[in-house]
């Protein structure tokens, strides 16, 4: 007869413990549902001829872009980190904003390893500016290090399209070419710039997640041979019976 076990002190604890955690998860429960995990950060990098608005575009979609304050040239390179929500997850983008001045345009390969995503941005009322796309756009493939980065073409200062130099159809032609988003945009309008970054967000979401697919496709396209044990393989030998030999004897 196999004796009682009493509960110690240590057990009642415990499940004293599990049982207010419990509690407070069902109290909580609405509120911890939107709990949302994050994922790895991506990289994007934002180019461009000098004076065409990189800063004041990172900066309007991370401060807001009501009261934008006069930017200084970029020196070599910098980034924010922003988190956009996409499908109840967490994405975290580091935005990295180049120089465009000519003097520094030899260090921006460098910050274009790994990049996932390039912005290309161009001022509307500048036509050289327009001119230089196909230039970063060569730098991109020869720089980035990623088969398929996802290109976005912006045309900014749209709140200067009296003095405008680049047709709204060029750059919808470009875009096309160069296999890209398009949109024209002013580094004010925060809610269309957030919109851009929440698209390549969702981009770069579905992308990882097709990654992932095909990733645990492959893992379960092996199988492993299982051998059996000794044990077993007595167990097999004593369950078979022993065959008549075919064999005569000749005496």
């Amino acid at each position: 007869m196999v004796a009682e076990k009493h509960p110690t002190v240590f057990d009642k604890r415990a499940l004293y413990a599990q049982s207010k955690c419990q509690a407070v998860v069902r109290e909580h429960e609405d509120e911890i549902s939107v709990i949302i995990p994050s994922t790895a950060k991506s990289k994007i990098i934002v180019l461009g001829d000098s004076g065409v608005g990189k800063t004041s575009i990172i900066y309007s979609h991370k401060y807001g872009g009501k009261e934008l304050i006069s930017c200084n040239a970029t020196i070599g390179a910098s980034y924010v980190n922003c988190d956009v929500t996409v499908q109840n997850n967490i994405m975290s983008l580091q935005i990295w904003d180049t120089a465009g001045q000519e003097r520094f345009r030899c260090m921006v390969p460098m910050y274009m390893r790994s990049a996932a995503a390039a912005i290309i941005v161009y001022d509307i009322c500048d036509r050289k500016s327009f001119e230089d796309v196909d230039r970063w756009v060569s730098e991109i493939k020869r720089g980035s290090g990623c088969d398929e980065t996802i290109l976005v073409l912006l045309g900014n200062k749209l709140d200067l399209q009296d003095h405008r130099e680049v047709a709204v159809g060029e750059g919808i032609t470009k875009a096309a070419k160069i296999n890209a988003k398009f949109y024209e945009i002013s580094a004010y309008d925060s809610t269309l710039i957030d919109q851009i970054f929440c698209d390549i967000a969702d981009e770069l979401y579905n992308r990882h997640k097709v990654e992932e697919m095909c990733e645990s496709e492959v893992t379960s396209s092996h199988f492993t041979i299982k051998l059996p044990s000794p044990r077993e393989r007595r167990s097999s030998s004593r369950s078979q019976k022993p065959k008549k030999s075919s064999c005569c004897i000749i005496s």
